[in-house]
Order: C-alpha cells, then sequence, then structure tokens
C-alpha cells in the first residue's frame, strides 16, 4: 500500500490520491489520524475513539482522587474542576507525546509528580488519546509491515517523539520511507521569485506577469464577487484548481450561486444550529430559578420538542409574564390541550384513543415545560442530569428516524456522550457552572449547515493551505488571513525541562511547531506549477482581518505593487484580467436603494374596520394609522424572544397582577399587614409571572419592584379607604359592540363602587415618569380611560362611570375631574363621553382615508402632527414614535 503522511492532511486533501489521480486503489493521502486508524485497522486494534470531554471527565476523577488540598491544582480545582482537568490532561497528552513515562523516574517538581500520581490511578478509568494510541501502537508494528511505501511530506524531525518512533517502527518493518521535496521555482516568472523567496533560495523583482495576484478589498462582498467571475470559466478550465477555503467562505458561496457555479462549500461549524441547541436547554429548563427567556427559546426554536400549534400558548403567556405556574399559564395548559383535541377528532380518532394520546402528549410536553427544579449552585444529581440526557437522545432519535437532516443524529450522539461524561467525572452532584463546562466541550464542534456543503465541481477544494501537498496548476487562496495562533507551548520551568531530558523526554521547541506549520503553508504556494491567487479583504463580518505570515514574507519583495490588485477597481472596469483569465463588465441600471415612505398607498377596499379593538389598538389607530395597519392588519411583529417583557414592561406587569390579587378581596385594614401580605404575594407570584427577576445579577431591579409595589399597594388602599372607594372587580374582561362590524374589548383592572353605589375605574400604570399621563389629562385625550368607561358602562343609558390613572412608581391617583375621587387627584378636562365621542369621530374619518388606500405615518416629514383633526371634533393623539416598531419604513428613524 503507497501512503503519503503529512501532519495537517486530516480531511480533505490536493492532490486526492498519492499519484494526482482522481481515484486510487491500495493508495491514500492520511494525517496523523488517518494513519493511526490504518495501521490500527491492519493490525486488528482499532476501536471508536474517545471523545474530549469523556476523557476531560475520567481525568477530571482522576486528579479528584489524588487532590489533598495541597496540589498545584488545588484552589483552580475548587474553583473550576472541569477547566482545570481540561487543562492538565492537555498538559498530560503533550507530554505523552513527547515521549514521557511516568514512572520512570521520582519526579522533583510537584507538577510532575501529581501528573504521575494521576497517571498512576489505573483503577479510574482514562480512555486513550492519540498519542497513548501511538506509543501502544508502535510495539506491534511487524515485519512485514501493512505499508510498501510511506512519503513524509513534512520533515519527521519536527514530529513529536512518539510519531517519530512509529515511523521508525514502520521503516524498520520494511515500508520504504521517503520525505518528499517540493520541486518549486524552477519557471522564470513572478511566480518563480515568489517561490524561490519562500523556499530561502534568493530575492528577485516582481513584474506583475499574472502569474501571481493579491486581490485586496475593502470587504469580503467584493472579494468574493471577483473570485466568482473568475471561477465562472468554461470547467475544463477549472480542472487544475484548488480551491483554498480558510475560514467562513459563505460569502464565496453566495457570489458562486448569484453566477450559478457549484457551492465551494466553507461553512463554518457551529454548536448553535437548531437541535443541538436541545440538549443545554432541556439542561437551562431545569434551574431554579427558571430563565424564561431559554424557556421561550425551546418553544419557538425550529423543530422544538414541542409542536408549534401546543407551543405557541404557552409562548404567548411567557412574552408578557415570564414564568410557569401562574393562572395564565393553566389557561395555556387548557388551550392546549383543547387544540390537540381538536386535532385528533379531525382526523376521524375514536374518543377514548384521543383520551390516551392527549395524556401521553401531556406527559411528555410536561416533562420539556415544567420538569423538576434546582438550585445553581447546589446542584442536580447525576442520576437526573443523566435522565433530561437520555429524554433528549430518544427526542432526536425519533427525529432522525422521521427525516433526513442529519442533525438530529448528532444531536443524539452529543446527549449520549454527556451522559457518559457525566458518569464518568463522579462529580455528584454538578452544579451549574459544571455542567455548562461539560456540555460546551460537548457540542463545541459543532455541525455545518447543509446548505454550506461542497457542490461538485471541476476543482478541488480543501480547508487549510496546509492541506495543499503537492502540485497543482492553480491555488486559489479564498480568505487569505493570519491563522490565529499557535499553541504557546508546554508551560514547564527550565529545572522541569531538564528534569524531563534527562528521563529522555523530548520537549518540542515553541519555534519547531511554528515552522511545522508555517512550513505547511508555505508549500501550498510552492507547489502551483502556474498560477496563485491570494484574496485578501480588509474586513470581514465587520471586523478589521489580520494579514497572513506569508504575505508579510512576499511583500518584502521589490515591485510587490505590480501583483497587489485593488478590488474594487477591478470590479469597476469594463474589462478586468487576473490571474491570466479576463472577463468583461457592463453596467447595469442604477435603482435607487429603497426609501422610507411617510404615506403609502396600497388598493382601495383592502383595508376596512378589524372584528375587535381594544384600548391600545384604537390608540395605535389615532396616533399613527400606519402603524396600526402593519401591526393588526399586516402583522409585522417582532419574535417572541425579542418582545419577551422586561424592564418596566415587566415589573409593571408584575405589580398589576399582585395588586389585582391583593384587591380581589378587602384588604388587610393596618398598613403593615398591607405591606406584609403584598410581599408574601411578590414570593409566591415571582416564579409564576416575574421569574427573571429572580435570576442572578437582577437584585436591584427585585429590589425596586419590591419596593415600589409595597408603597403603591399602601397608597392605594389608603386613598380608596380616604374616598370610600370599594373593589368590586379586578382584571375583568368587558366586550361591548362599538358597532355592527366590531367588537370593543377590554380587561379593566380596577372596578370600584363609589359611597352610594355608582360604579368607577382605576388604570394602573407603572414608569418613570407620571407627565405623561397628566398631559394627556390635561390635553383631554385620555383614550384608555374613555375606552374603559364606554366598557363598563355597557350599551345601555347612563353616564360615563369616572376613571382615574393610578401611577404606581409615584403612588398617586391622576383622575379626570369627578367627585368619586379625592379633590388632589383631580385634572380639570373634558369628560370621559366627550373624549369617547372624539375618538368615534377621528376613528371614522381614519377607517375612511384606510379604505381609500392611502395609509399615513402621523409626525413624519409633511405628514400632520397626529391622525385626528380637532377642528372636525376628533380626537388628535401625539404619534407613538418613541415606542414604535416600524420606524424605519416611515423615516422616522434612520436605516442604519
Amino acid at each position: 500500500m503507497k501512503i503519503v503522511f503529512g501532519w495537517h492532511l486530516d480531511g480533505p486533501t490536493c492532490p486526492e490520491t498519492p499519484g494526482g489521480e482522481a481515484h486510487a486503489v491500495d493508495e491514500a493521502v492520511v494525517g496523523p489520524l488517518g494513519l493511526l486508524h490504518l495501521l490500527e485497522g491492519q493490525l486488528g486494534r482499532s476501536g471508536p475513539a474517545a471523545p474530549a470531554a469523556l476523557r476531560i471527565a475520567q481525568f477530571l476523577a482522576r486528579l479528584r482522587a489524588i487532590d489533598d488540598g495541597d496540589r498545584f491544582f488545588s484552589d483552580s480545582f475548587t474553583a473550576d474542576a472541569w477547566a482545570t482537568a481540561r487543562l492538565i490532561l492537555s498538559w498530560r497528552d503533550a507530554l505523552i507525546a513527547a515521549g514521557w513515562s511516568p514512572g520512570s523516574a521520582g519526579w522533583e517538581s510537584p507538577r510532575l509528580t501529581a501528573i504521575a500520581q494521576a497517571e498512576s490511578q489505573a483503577r479510574l478509568t482514562l480512555a486513550p488519546g492519540v498519542p497513548d494510541r501511538v506509543r501502544a501502537l508502535t510495539p506491534h508494528i511487524c515485519h512485514p509491515s501493512p505499508l510498501a511505501e510511506l512519503s513524509l511530506v513534512d520533515r519527521p524531525e519536527r514530529l513529536p517523539l512518539v510519531w517519530r518512533r512509529l515511523l521508525d517502527a514502520v521503516e524498520a518493518a520494511g515500508t520504504r520511507v521517503g520525505h518528499l521535496e517540493v520541486e518549486a521555482g524552477r519557471r522564470d516568472n513572478d511566480l518563480g521569485v515568489v517561490q524561490r523567496l519562500l523556499a530561502g533560495g534568493g530575492r528577485g523583482t516582481l513584474s506583475g506577469d499574472q502569474s501571481i495576484g493579491v486581490v485586496m478589498s475593502d470587504d469580503e462582498l467584493t472579494a468574493g464577487d471577483i473570485a466568482a467571475e473568475w471561477l465562472a470559466a468554461p470547467p475544463d478550465e477549472n480542472a487544475g484548481v484548488a480551491i483554498v477555503r480558510q475560514g467562513d467562505a459563505t460569502i464565496l458561496d453566495a457570489a458562486c450561486r448569484r453566477l450559478g457555479l457549484p457551492r465551494p462549500g466553507g461553512g463554518v461549524r457551529s454548536p448553535y444550529r437548531g437541535a443541538l441547541q436541545v440538549l443545554p436547554l432541556a439542561f437551562e429548563t431545569a434551574w431554579q430559578p427558571l430563565d424564561a427567556g431559554r424557556l421561550l427559546e425551546l418553544l419557538v426554536m425550529r423543530g422544538s420538542p414541542i409542536p408549534y400549534r401546543t407551543g405557541r400558548y404557552f409562548a404567548n403567556v411567557l412574552r408578557d409574564f415570564p414564568g410557569t405556574g401562574g393562572a395564565r399559564w393553566r389557561l395555556a395548559w387548557e388551550q392546549a390541550i383543547e387544540q390537540f383535541r381538536a386535532d385528533q377528532a379531525a382526523e376521524d380518532v375514536d374518543e377514548a384513543t384521543i383520551d390516551r394520546n392527549v395524556g401521553r402528549a401531556t406527559t411528555d410536553w410536561r416533562t420539556w415545560l415544567e420538569p423538576e427544579r434546582f438550585d445553581r449552585d447546589t446542584g442536580i444529581a447525576a442520576t437526573t442530569a443523566d435522565a433530561i440526557c437520555r429524554r433528549v437522545q430518544r427526542w432526536a432519535i425519533r427525529r432522525a428516524a422521521a427525516g433526513t437532516d442529519t442533525i438530529y443524529i448528532e444531536a443524539a450522539a452529543a446527549a449520549g456522550a454527556l451522559a457518559a461524561t457525566i458518569a464518568a467525572s463522579g462529580v455528584d452532584p454538578l452544579s451549574k457552572a459544571q455542567l455548562d463546562r461539560m456540555i460546551d466541550a460537548v457540542v463545541a464542534e459543532g455541525v455545518a449547515p447543509p446548505a454550506t456543503l461542497a457542490e461538485a465541481a471541476q476543482w478541488t477544494t480543501v480547508d487549510d493551505p496546509a492541506q495543499v501537498w503537492g502540485n497543482v496548476p492553480s491555488l486559489f487562496w479564498w480568505g487569505c488571513a493570519d491563522p490565529g495562533s499557535l499553541d504557546p507551548g508546554l508551560p514547564w520551568t527550565v529545572a522541569e525541562r531538564s528534569e524531563l531530558a534527562a528521563a529522555g523526554t523530548e520537549l518540542p521547541a515553541p519555534r519547531d511547531a511554528l515552522a511545522l506549520r508555517l512550513d505547511a503553508q508555505r508549500r501550498a504556494i510552492l507547489n502551483a506549477t502556474d498560477r496563485v491567487l491570494l484574496f485578501m479583504p480588509a474586513q470581514g463580518a465587520g471586523t478589521e482581518i489580520a494579514t497572513h505570515p506569508v504575505w508579510h514574507e512576499i511583500s518584502s519583495l521589490e515591485g510587490r505593487d505590480r501583483i497587489i490588485v485593488d478590488g474594487g477597481a477591478l470590479r469597476r472596469a469594463a474589462g478586468a484580467i487576473l490571474g491570466g483569465r479576463s472577463w468583461r463588465t457592463e453596467p447595469v441600471d442604477t435603482r435607487e436603494l429603497p426609501v422610507p415612505v411617510p404615506v403609502w398607498q396600497v388598493p382601495a377596499g383592502r383595508i376596512g374596520a378589524r372584528d375587535r379593538e381594544s384600548a391600545t389598538s384604537l390608540e395605535s389607530l389615532l396616533g399613527c394609522p400606519l402603524q396600526w395597519v402593519l401591526r393588526h392588519h399586516a402583522r409585522l411583529r417582532e419574535g417572541a424572544l425579542l418582545d419577551m417583557a422586561d424592564g418596566n414592561r415587566l415589573k409593571g406587569n408584575v405589580a398589576h397582577e399582585v395588586l389585582a390579587r391583593l384587591l380581589s378581596r378587602p384588604p388587610p385594614a393596618d398598613e403593615a399587614e398591607v405591606r406584609r401580605a403584598v410581599e408574601a404575594l411578590l414570593d409566591e407570584m415571582l416564579p409564576a409571572i416575574g421569574s427573571p427577576l429572580l435570576l442572578p445579577g437582577r437584585l436591584r431591579d427585585r429590589e425596586d419592584l419590591r419596593r415600589n409595589t409595597v408603597e403603591s399597594a399602601v397608597a392605594l388602599v389608603r386613598i380608596l379607604r380616604e374616598a370610600s372607594l370599594s373593589v368590586t372587580a379586578t382584571e375583568r374582561t368587558v366586550n361591548v359592540a362599538l358597532d355592527a362590524a366590531t367588537v370593543l374589548q377590554g380587561a379593566i383592572d380596577l372596578e370600584l363602587a363609589t359611597g352610594d353605589g355608582q360604579p368607577a375605574i382605576v388604570d394602573f400604570k407603572w414608569s418613570n415618569s407620571d407627565r405623561y399621563r397628566l398631559a394627556e389629562l390635561e390635553e383631554a385625550r385620555p383614550v384608555q380611560l374613555a375606552t374603559y368607561a364606554r366598557l363598563l358602562k355597557g350599551d345601555g343609558p347612563g353616564a360615563f362611570p369616572p376613571a382615574a390613572y393610578f401611577m404606581l412608581k409615584q403612588r398617586r391617583l391622576l383622575a379626570v375631574d369627578s367627585e368619586a375621587f379625592p379633590a388632589r387627584a383631580r385634572i380639570a378636562g373634558n369628560g370621559l363621553e366627550a373624549v369617547w365621542d372624539a375618538v368615534l369621530a377621528a376613528r371614522a374619518r381614519l377607517l375612511d382615508e384606510l379604505s381609500s388606500g392611502r395609509v399615513v405615518a402621523t409626525g413624519v416629514g409633511d405628514a400632520a402632527p397626529g391622525a385626528g383633526d380637532p377642528e372636525a371634533g376628533e380626537l388628535a393623539l401625539e404619534p407613538p414614535c418613541r415606542f414604535c416598531r416600524y420606524g424605519r419604513l416611515c423615516g422616522q428613524r434612520p436605516l442604519a
């Protein structure tokens, strides 16, 4: 068997076979893992490789076994056992690769002593790493060798000691071992000049003969367009092209797709693809206090374990009242089950079967939505953590069997690996921090999206320039950028190095690792026979891109400007020449970018009255018809994750609910009792409707909510008692007919009765200032109070009941002038009935205008400052631009 071996040749390579043919028999190009698998297989010693996370967990157990509190790692181990075990394991593996035998000496160094003692814990399993497997395999290499010829791409003296010993054993067994020399720099052109420089053979002057080109552009988009144009040649001209997809090649993929070319591939692997996130989210929802945002992520993610038709009910609750167990959450359960029953009945399933299916479904949903929850610091039992892993694994296996997306297979494997890691670590219970470390290690590699996989083409693609080991006609290096810092090396002192060297351990010098890497990357250019193209955008994803060290070498040549191509100028040129290929570009008619439009025109009759309106939607219509149309007719809304209540909105929602519960029965007479009652309600209700405020780091918000809710309750009870107002209902939903086509609906925070039995209304508001609501009353435009008064009045005769705002943070009552409320709360202004008549007049005119097809964004450009016309007896509201999410569509907010 003929083998080409290189330190960086695991994965795609170019050429793909030792002889450079498209296919080969009994030949292979391999890297360290490939050679190891090949030899283990031929000698009958192969087996599954242990995941990195499992080995870390096993080594953690060994460190725990020897930790007496006085080890060099003891303090770090107490603070973060996982990270400490991972680091020391990397040291241990590097020592093994350097030929270290832990039992070969009595070590003076405390660090070497500790690692050697951890190594002696044979009763605790440690799966072999790659250096262990190489060392174990070497004595079993026997004559005749299964390999006829082994060609080395790298200089063997730069490889770790255990690999050199393996290669020596293979050669001793009869394999012809040789080193492949790169024949470069023979041509009398710019490419030859560059190759001779990189090979250390001299310097020359560049002439700009198109044999090497360096495309520099301001951004990746320009580079992608040029790269795709160059690749858009007849297929036979691309047969000798090797594309290096260094880093993220998504931009190159998109540019090729626009020209109808095959996709080179190269999208980055990510641990954040949907199905892989189910495992960490399953654990995130098992901690107390609950992070409701993570539960919402689980519900709205694509492929969620909770079906969409079920999950939407719970997601809607979490948006405004993030938490589980409250009245709204229980209602969501009822709605979800009712929906499931209806879906089953629509499929002609009999009632007994529906009952069984409902039972199974609700049991499954509950394990995801309401699992047993544990304290973040105290931790979760290992058996419970294992059960969560198995639940995720079962879910992923079912999804994998039902579809074609391999991501579910990866998710199942990750869940299994985490279960094995937890068992091997011996940690029980596991804190949130420990589990997070383990999960990160298990899913760290991630997966590439299917849409970024390479498609069949004439060219060859690799992920790294070091994978170009043999001659190629054309090297096309996308993303020629600094690959990042190398491993800084082992942290051994001079004394420790001397001690290790005396015991036969050969630690690599940092310069050897650097030379091994840079030589492999230079080799890509040295192996090009006709041309080289380097694409070097200045920025990618909004950040500056550092240039590759190879370019620093090339740029030292005289005439370097002759090989630099300005990407922007090349893109604008009528005739482009790059790397021996030319193409023509023609200007296209420019189009103006979409601009914000304050006045929109739609087909007449398309927009009309809705079947249901509320105080909020009426304010939206009168404040800005465009906002009302976009939200209620176009149904353009932010995603659930962005729309989840927080800050003042969340605090206000919680305070509303607490006060409604407090006042749903006669409140205590004593103010101290009121305080204690509100404190108890907050403690009870926060997990159900405001769990984000219980998370670590939210103490200030929690105290702000507690202080203001307690004091506002005391103030409100005092005001009600002084005004002889009694509570008749809280949070009651009322419906009345607005007109023949529309129902007016609303939930009134507080319904009251005066001393003589007349109704009154209080609406709770939480904001940092009461100036806006005060101005609203003074200017006779309290739409919400007028709407609630209309709801409570009903369809019968009689006057509108009085209404007031209670400002929770300011603990102040603001009322339309009425004898029902204390004098200090009354604000002079029009009565609510007059306000309501103005609302109806404005609504009627605006609906007529919308029906004609004209949709206005008020407060922008030449548009009126408000939607209503005061001279016509309509209500003019201030445009809600401060709170609007559609400002970029009308021009109220800049596009960028």
